[in-house]
């Protein structure tokens, strides 16, 4: 009997209008899916907006790591360059570098090897994965350091830049930073380049002229 009153309501409202006509309207006037639709077409921009914070905070830490591996290798400089061993301060950058290297994609190198052996000697509890986090921090990272003659010289400021390519991982965000895909030690991806500076007072040369007194001058 509802149904029946529902029918002649309907038609008493809408009269000369085909059936087909009155559910369409009624749809159209029905707003409980609204709710649901707007909620459909916000999500994907909220989304997008969490993955661009995520990828920010990840930029941000891997920015302090890499500040911090510039102020390594300029006290590693503060030494090595003076006494003619420069290969120590990109050695030093890559070592304060492989936590925050992703696992590279090629067999480990015999630097990166030899590092983990060296740092297991000194007690410290090396990870599985740090010869390969390492040999990607080989390829990935780049170091440069003023002046020159170091060995021949009093000691003087050096400053260091460390260069490295961070790995951008949160999907979505890293196309708003870097446009292109590219490999790096094997691993393919988009990559951004961090740089840092920084500052340490360097060691006499060991081979700086001296006084009497066996003082550099």
């Amino acid at each position: 009997m509802s149904a029946q009153r529902e029918t002649s309501s309907t038609r008493s409202r809408w009269p000369g209008v085909c059936p087909a006509g009155r559910l369409l309207w009624r749809a159209l006037a029905d707003d409980r899916g609204a709710v649901a639709v707007s909620f459909i077409l916000t999500f994907p921009i909220f989304l997008l907006i969490a993955a661009i914070i995520v990828q920010y905070a990840l930029l941000l830490n891997a920015r302090l790591v890499v500040e911090h591996a510039a102020q390594t290798a300029a006290r590693a400089a503060a030494t090595a360059l003076p006494d003619e061993r420069p290969e120590l301060v990109l050695r030093a950058a890559r070592t304060a570098l492989a936590p925050l290297s992703p696992r590279a994609g090629v067999a480990p190198e015999a630097e990166a090897l030899r590092t983990a052996e060296a740092l297991a000697d000194c007690g410290v509890n090396v990870a599985e994965s740090f010869a390969d986090r390492y040999t990607y921090a080989m390829a990935a990272t780049r170091a440069a350091w003023s002046g020159g003659g170091w060995p021949n010289r009093a000691g003087r400021e050096v400053e260091v830049t460390v260069r490295y390519r961070f790995l951008l991982t949160v999907p979505g965000a890293s196309r708003l930073i870097s446009a292109g895909r590219t490999s790096v030690a094997g691993v393919e991806g988009r990559f951004t380049t961090l740089v840092a500076t920084a500052r340490a007072q360097a060691s006499h040369g060991r081979k700086a002229a001296a006084d009497s007194s066996g003082w550099p001058w």
